[in-house]
């Protein structure tokens, strides 16, 4: 993958974890959606590493299914604002 195409995958994942606050999301889950949102050809390593860029940057978070291994993962309340503030307008100053 290009730099751009890791970018936009961050994008993508970090978008639909937003939309889905507070559901919680698989990482195989999430690879199926940002393969039909991500020209590149996605695979499940590509989104677990956007996944813990999001995560080293308190934009995305995790927690283990209590009975097993399943990483479920949400958007913080960072990741959240994250994705409003950059899909709508800054406000306008009508002074």
């Amino acid at each position: 993958m290009t730099t751009e195409d890791k970018e936009l995958l961050r994008q993508a994942v970090l978008e639909t974890l937003a939309s889905s606050y507070p559901v919680p999301r698989t990482e195989a889950a999430l690879t199926r959606l940002a393969q039909r949102q991500v020209p590149a050809g996605v695979l499940e390593t590509d989104v677990l590493a956007a996944l813990h860029i999001l995560k080293q940057l308190a934009l995305a978070e995790f927690t283990f299914d209590t009975l097993g291994s399943t990483r479920w993962w949400t958007a913080t309340a960072a990741g959240v604002l994250q994705i409003e503030r950059s899909v709508f307008p800054p406000p306008r100053n009508h002074n």
